[in-house]
């Protein structure tokens, strides 16, 4: 499973940034990379901030 939130586009400065949050048991490196992939082949003109976020719950 994977959400995101805090999702902001900078369109003056190409810039996307947004929050990920990844299930604990998979290669969050491996998910954020293809992510980060298959955004910029849609948006190329745009640069990408993607932050590691933990779903942490009681």
């Amino acid at each position: 499973m994977i959400e995101v939130h805090g999702f902001i586009v900078y369109e003056d400065k190409k810039l996307i940034t947004f929050d990920i949050i990844v299930d604990f048991d998979a290669d969050r490196e491996k998910v954020k990379g293809e992510i980060q992939s298959r955004i910029k082949e849609k948006y190329p003109e745009y640069n990408y901030i993607l932050i590691d976020d933990y779903d942490i719950s009681d």
